[in-house]
């Protein structure tokens, strides 16, 4: 059975309510995407992978799933697939109740999405010519849409930074933090690509937020 059938088989087994299979589907699925990759024939959505981790919190082993998530930031580590990890990392931590926890993890995924279209617009204009305001079609299957200057500082504008925190502060009950964390994240997206997430970290720390360890084993 191929790696499609099987994340396929994985649904199904969900959706029976039979978790413990469908978790096994998964693993025989990435072992074989995993497999695949490795002879150059074809790369797998992130989204696929993730699937895992969310799964086994699922099942009650959420030690299990921390792992697979960082264990996923090392194996993906593009900034589009980091993007949706830290992203899955802050719903993780949200169905656990660690609501505080959830925004650095939030704000790691914003940060990253930055990354990610500032590298495609930057490529767009090694491919389509230097003009910092083109509009080009991005060619990454997860973002159809045009790319420009416009667009990435569209993203990183203080409205479109608040109206992304603003639902993970109030989860939190956080949402008087407003101002001090648009101010961190801004900061940071001036560093644009050399960011550094420790840093970010410990600013997020300092206003109050419940600090993350950022370690394999805790959650």
């Amino acid at each position: 059975m191929g790696p499609l059938n099987l994340l396929k088989d994985a649904t199904v087994k969900k959706n029976q309510g039979d978790i413990d299979q469908a978790i096994q589907a998964l693993r025989e699925a990435i072992a074989l995407m995993d497999q695949e990759k490795a002879q150059s024939r074809i790369e797998y959505s992130i989204e696929h992978y993730l699937r895992l981790p969310l799964y086994l919190q699922e099942a009650g082993r959420p030690r299990d799933a921390w792992v697979e998530f960082n264990n996923l930031l090392i194996s993906h580590p593009e900034p589009g697939n980091l993007a949706m990890t830290y992203d899955k990392m802050r719903l993780f931590l949200q169905r656990e109740g660690s609501n505080d926890r959830a925004i650095t993890f939030g704000i790691f995924s914003i940060v990253c999405r930055a990354i990610h279209y500032y590298q495609i617009w930057q490529e767009a204009i090694k491919i389509d010519g230097n003009s910092e305001n083109r509009v080009t079609r991005s060619y990454n299957e997860h973002s159809p849409f045009p790319f420009s200057k416009a667009f990435f500082e569209g993203y990183i504008s203080k409205k479109n930074i608040e109206l992304r925190l603003s639902p993970l502060l109030k989860k939190a009950k956080k949402t008087h933090l407003m101002e001090k964390l648009q101010d961190i994240i801004l900061d940071e997206m001036k560093k644009i690509p050399a960011v550094d997430f420790n840093e970010i970290n410990k600013k997020v720390a300092k206003c109050g937020v419940k600090n993350h360890p950022l370690k394999k084993d805790d959650i």
